[in-house]
């Protein structure tokens, strides 16, 4: 029952938006054999529950590429300062060089 719910309600779903009592009512008169056991209060809750487990994982989802991005930028950022201090370290190297070859002349 649970995932002809989803499939029935998915458009309100994805939109965030709650059912209202009337539309559950249809949902489960339709469906007489499978509502039984089930009241229009327990479909809202669990409706409502997926509803913010999906708000939860957009949210994380948006936060790990936003960690992943502000680690990779980091990273380069790194990477380049160690490339600049290596260019330094070579034109130091080779202001030595140059210096005790003119000193040796």
């Amino acid at each position: 029952m649970a995932e002809e719910l989803f499939v029935h309600f998915a458009a309100q779903i994805e939109e965030g938006v709650l059912p209202r009592q009337a539309e559950i009512a249809a949902f489960l008169s339709e469906r007489p054999e499978s509502s039984r056991d089930v009241s229009w209060k327990d479909i809202k809750y669990k409706l409502n529950t997926k509803i913010r487990n999906n708000k939860k994982k957009m949210v994380t989802r948006a936060e790990k590429t936003n960690r992943k991005s502000k680690k990779k930028a980091g990273k380069m950022a790194t990477k380049a300062a160690s490339l600049k201090r290596k260019a330094a370290d070579m034109d130091e190297g080779k202001a030595r060089a140059k210096a005790r070859k003119q000193s040796g002349k």
